[in-house]
């Protein structure tokens, strides 16, 4: 329903939630130093998505 409608609005809190809680141990697990790989591709995804969001941000206004 979310791709259909291009909006969170039918996106359940829980999913976001736990996806954030995954994503979020996973970069720790590579801060610690179990996996610095694991970490660097998760930061530079962080990167990408937020530098897209602002960018769409300014098209639309």
């Amino acid at each position: 329903m979310v791709i259909k409608t291009k909006s969170v609005e039918f996106m359940p809190f829980f999913l976001s939630m736990f996806l954030f809680l995954c994503g979020t141990s996973f970069f720790v697990y590579g801060l610690l130093g179990k996996g610095p790989f694991v970490a660097v591709s998760i930061l530079t995804n962080t990167l990408i998505n937020s530098r897209t969001k602002q960018e769409k941000a300014d098209l639309s206004s």
